[in-house]
């Protein structure tokens, strides 16, 4: 529902219609007779053909085209994120597949609790799950934004509202409905160039849309994008990669070894068609798909050439044992194992040296035995050794180069050391595929029903990629050994057909008012398919005393490949049926109702329902308000999802496994299959003027239980470890710990919405205000504890700012065109690399942007502009984060961290 009640004053102008977030300009949206008053007619918050969003009872905020024109962002999510403040996406620095597909939110909760609409019909799943770094969206599965280009959209609508009762799950934050434009004339060409104050991350795209008639009375309307953008880094370096420089180590990456920053995004290339035609007199065919593709690119945690296990760190060497014999090291689950007289297997996870305290150990780097029939044998304590290699002493930061030449020297033996002297940093990215096509008919019955008849396609590929890494099996090519892998492909593809009627029943309200009434049915199909990757990416030497017994890391190190027998795809269906009915009860009492039947093979069934009401109280004042359910199952993706990446927990880098809640190694630490979350939505809120000024103001409350989202990082223990092994579980070894999706807790969120909008003289020209402010906060009332850390409630209660405001003013006069806005973001919290002790609250911070724009003639605009044009910065991390991973900014900032960005650009519009 829309917030505020913008109408035609004169001029046949059509007013901009309020909106309940951040806006930089109030746009007109339908020009009309100077003596008419006319409102936006809009598609989401209720069924009712005559809607306006100025009269709805739930609240609805339409932005149109113009406004995603009139800003210097490049991306769906981060135009959003501008103008909608209850709308969070950050910038995704190492952040696993979540890079190539940012997670965002709307009022506090993930990108998967918000539905998605194209034309009113449902919008396909991205293929991505976030897996690391996604804050409240961790775990998500969520659609992909970024494949839609803004110059196709005539409007979006955002519905702030809980409507699972009349669009189904998914819907629990609210709906964002993404309307094409329809011209069947003219059009506009685009070129728009930035780059930031720190002189990188310089990105052009251009653009263009046309508009060309279609037989005698339809249209094509025809949209195209082109990105390119250069990757940014605002990293130090870090300490041990510092230490190793000091040490006089010159292979390691300068000047910072990992990077912390925007990722590069290549060959963007997004189209999108939409057309319709009349058939016969009161039917209409309409169709629309889109096809894009990107490339995306970003890195991962340095790797240590003397530390990293699995890779580089090997045994350490006890010098007072008695034959100097090897201590062994399990570099796996990062835990040493002393074998002396004192203490039989004692685990150093603390920090402690278990054993002889007169003992004096001394670090290794791992040396393989790639011979054939590496030998084994036993040494004085009883452990065994699968190695005739020499060994490579690592003192003061500087591996022992003696040995490092004997180990070279000999055909046997190698070490990493030899083809990474200065440790590695795995790139990470993926190549994105997105196609979908919408073909309908609708039109009136004879009788009088409004009838709506459509199928939907829609599919998202990732293809991942990694260079500059190892997978540690494959040791024995030496230094040959390969550096790019591809280490699988995950495909989400949603199929959708669905049967809508409408009619305005008269006479069954007050005084002969006619009840609007909607029914229909959905059917849906979803299937999330998981291509096994390349052999080099998931390879294992499994032969005795092989690599794998050596205890070396097994896949590409970073993100391992899916292994064949871990393939495969998982299809569900269901079907629902809904009933909406609206009326007004009194002249000035409007009330509506929905409910909703739908069936999951694997979960059953579900019936939720919704009430609305709006009462005017006085010509400019009127309350408003709705109640609803909500039913949100798992998605294929997160019910089947199997993904291995490495992560920094606990102080250092640890290969982490997201599994299947009914995979035995899950099993084993507490899961069970995953069950749908339900909520309940409530919101009420008040629609008056003051003066020129109209104001909306909404509190929300929304109530999750069972809330799906992905565990802790819960660590593998070699007790876990050998009753898994004991079940046949053979690549469990290779995992620190894992994480599994659960329904584990509940949380309650609740905020408030405020929207003013107020026109204002301004010397010649037209001068509209747009004031906007949200205030958010989340609690999670029950959890498990065992799966559910403080670190993970800390997360979902304040990572996003409790609150953010702006302030935007837009002036037109003759052919200038001035934006101005100011924006604030409150305090939130960041655990840099999920390492809790490094966790802090951020201050709050405000931010200027500006554009000013000039039509030379002839539709031609030239425009400059800048976002956060002081430059500021997050407050920086602890020195301990610093130190440990370079990270000079929370990498979860609401704002991003990459300071000021300017632009330019060129508009050609024509007709």
């Amino acid at each position: 529902m829309k917030l505020t009640l913008n109408t035609v004053l004169t001029r046949g102008l059509a007013a901009g219609v309020a909106f309940g977030v951040a806006l930089p300009a109030m746009s007109p949206v339908l020009a009309q007779d100077e003596e008419q008053m006319v409102e936006e007619l809009i598609v989401v918050g209720s069924r009712r053909r005559d809607r306006s969003a100025a009269d709805s009872p739930v609240p609805v905020d339409v932005i149109s085209g113009d406004d995603f024109r009139n800003h210097g962002d490049t991306d769906m999510d981060s135009l959003l994120a501008s103008l909608v403040p209850s709308y969070n996406v950050d910038q995704q620095p190492i952040s696993d597949a979540g890079t190539v597909i940012r997670p965002a939110s709307l009022r506090g909760l993930p990108s998967d609790a918000t539905l998605v609409l194209v034309n009113g019909k449902r919008r396909h799943r991205g293929s991505v799950i976030s897996f690391l770094g996604g804050g409240i969206s961790d775990g998500a599965h969520g659609p992909d934004l970024s494949a839609i280009p803004a110059v196709a959209l005539d409007r979006v609508e955002v519905l702030r509202d809980g409507a699972s009762a009349q669009y189904g799950s998914d819907a629990i934050a609210g709906v964002l409905n993404l309307v094409l434009r329809e011209d069947s004339s003219g059009g506009s060409v685009e070129a728009k160039w930035g780059r930031t104050g720190e002189g990188d991350g310089e990105a052009t795209t251009l653009a263009a849309n046309l508009g060309l008639p279609l037989m005698d009375t339809g249209f094509i309307n025809l949209s195209m994008e082109y990105k390119q953008a250069d990757p940014t880094s605002r990293s130090v370096q870090r300490g041990d990669a510092a230490g190793l420089i000091a040490a006089g180590n010159s292979n390691v990456r300068q000047p910072a070894a990992q990077i912390w920053g925007a990722p590069e995004i290549r060959d963007d290339v997004k189209l999108f068609a939409n057309l319709g035609f009349d058939v016969g007199e009161s039917s209409e065919i309409y169709a629309f798909g889109n096809w894009a593709q990107r490339t995306v690119e970003g890195g991962f945690f340095f790797r240590n050439p003397h530390t990293r296990g699995g890779v580089f760190r090997g045994p350490f060497f006890d010098a007072a044992g008695d034959d100097g014999s090897l201590v062994s090291w399990d570099g796996d689950t990062e835990a040493w194992y002393y074998h002396d007289g004192l203490v039989q297997g004692g685990s150093l996870t603390d920090g402690t040296v278990y054993g002889d305290a007169n003992a004096a150990t001394v670090a290794t780097v791992k040396v393989a035995d790639v011979g054939a029939d590496a030998p084994t044998r036993t040494d004085a304590y009883g452990a065994t050794v699968y190695s005739r290699c020499p060994q490579i002493v690592v003192t003061g930061n500087v591996a022992d180069p003696a040995g490092v030449s004997a180990v070279a020297a000999d055909p046997n033996c190698f070490s990493f050391i030899e083809r990474f002297p200065g440790g590695f940093t795995p790139q990470f990215g993926g190549d994105v595929d997105d196609l979908s096509f919408a073909v309908g008919l609708r039109g009136e019955m004879a009788n009088g029903w409004f009838y709506d008849v459509s199928g939907v396609w829609g599919t998202s590929k990732v293809e991942h990629f990694m260079h500059n890494t190892i997978n540690p099996q494959l040791a024995g090519q030496g230094v040959n050994i390969p550096t790019t892998y591809f280490p699988g492909t995950y495909t989400e593809t949603d199929r959708v057909f669905d049967i809508n009627l409408s009619k305005a029943l008269e006479g069954l309200g007050r005084e002969g008012a006619p009840l609007h009434v909607a029914l229909g049915f959905e059917w849906r199909d979803e299937t999330f398919e998981r291509e096994a990757g390349d052999m080099n990416s998931w390879f294992i030497d499994t032969r005795e005393g092989g690599l794998a017994d050596q205890g070396f890391g097994i896949g590409s190190n970073g993100f391992p490949g899916l292994a064949p027998r871990h393939a495969g795809e998982n299809t569900r269906g269901s079907y629902a049926a809904y009933i909406d009915l609206e009326t007004d009860l009194t002249d000035n009492f409007l009330v509506g109702g929905a409910l909703r039947y739908e069936n999951y093979e694997d979960f059953g069934n579900t019936v939720d329902g919704k009430l609305t009401g709006r009462l005017q109280i006085a010509d400019n004042f009127a309350v408003r308000g709705a109640i609803s359910t909500g039913f949100r199952a798992p998605t294929v993706g997160q019910s089947n999802v199997r993904n291995v990446t490495t992560a920094f927990n606990n102080g250092m880098l640890a290969d982490e496994a997201t599994l299947p809640p009914t995979h035995p190694i899950a099993v084993q630490k507490g899961a069970s299959p995953l069950e749908p979350e339900e909520s309940v939505n409530a919101t009420v809120g008040a629609v008056f003027n003051v003066g020129q000024a109209d104001v909306t103001l909404d509190y929300y409350h929304i109530t999750v239980e069972g809330r799906i989202a992905r565990t802790s990082f819960l660590a593998l223990t070699p007790a876990d470890l050998t009753a898994l092994d004991n079940l046949g579980v053979a690549d469990a070894s290779s995992f620190a710990g894992v994480l599994f999706f659960t329904n584990d807790f509940d949380t309650t969120t609740k905020g408030v919405d405020l929207v003013v909008t107020m026109p204002v003289d301004l010397m010649e020209g037209d001068t509209d205000l747009v004031f906007v402010a949200n205030r958010n906060n989340t609690t999670v009332d029950k959890r498990n504890p065992a799966i559910i850390d403080d670190l993970r409630v800390e997360q979902l209660k304040n990572t996003l700012p409790g609150n953010r405001m702006s302030l935007t003013a837009n002036h037109t006069q003759g052919p200038w065109r001035f934006m101005g806005r100011y924006r604030h973001y409150g305090e939130f919290y960041g655990a840099p690399a999920n390492v809790q002790p490094w966790g802090s609250t951020y201050d709050a911070r405000w931010f200027l942007d500006a554009e000013a724009a000039f039509e030379v003639g002839n539709g031609l605009t030239f425009v400059v502009g800048g976002q956060n044009l002081l430059d500021e910065y997050p407050e920086e991390t602890s020195q301990s984060a610093q130190g440990g991973v370079g990270m000079l900014y929370p990498e979860n900032s609401p704002y991003g961290f990459n300071g000021a960005f300017y632009y330019f650009r060129a508009i050609w519009d024509f007709n």
